[in-house]
């Protein structure tokens, strides 16, 4: 059995871990302020590869990140969750809103706001797993229908 300490210390790496995963670009960043010859060139290749991913790309990621949050907010590291939920929208979603808003503007905005404000403040109000779990699960249900619309275009 694990003690407290040991349980904490899991959590706080797995943030840790989360962030390093999430913020790429924002590690890149830090990095660049003490080596800025030898990282420069990451970073620019990193926000190059960022604005080449394709919307369906984009929406499968937000995806997993999805279920990394539910997997936060099951082992009650809500701040690791709430985390991953601000990447999900601020490092993903962003990126598709325009060409989602041209497919379908309600589409777009109805999963904005599930992204942007329920799921963060569920996570924040620590409200039950299957209240976040129903949340995710419409998000999911949205993001499915978004993914069907982009490769409806593509193949036209």
């Amino acid at each position: 059995m694990q003690n407290e300490d040991q349980i904490s210390k899991h959590r706080n790496f797995r943030s840790v871990r989360g962030i390093v995963v999430a913020f790429p670009s924002f590690i890149l960043f830090i990095l660049a302020s003490v080596y800025p010859n030898v990282v420069f060139s990451q970073v620019q290749e990193l926000d190059d590869k960022e604005t080449q991913r394709q919307p369906v790309q984009i929406i499968e990621d937000i995806q997993v990140l999805l279920n990394k949050i539910l997997d936060e907010y099951k082992a009650q590291n809500y701040t690791g969750a709430e985390e991953l939920a601000t990447v999900t929208y601020l490092e993903n979603y962003e990126y598709i809103e325009a060409p989602l808003e041209k497919e379908n503007k309600s589409l777009m905005e109805g999963t904005e706001i599930m992204l942007r404000e329920d799921l963060r403040t569920a996570i924040d109000d620590k409200v039950p797993l299957k209240e976040v779990q129903q949340l995710i699960d419409n998000i999911n249900i949205n993001l499915d229908r978004a993914k069907q619309l982009f490769n409806q275009t593509s193949a036209t």
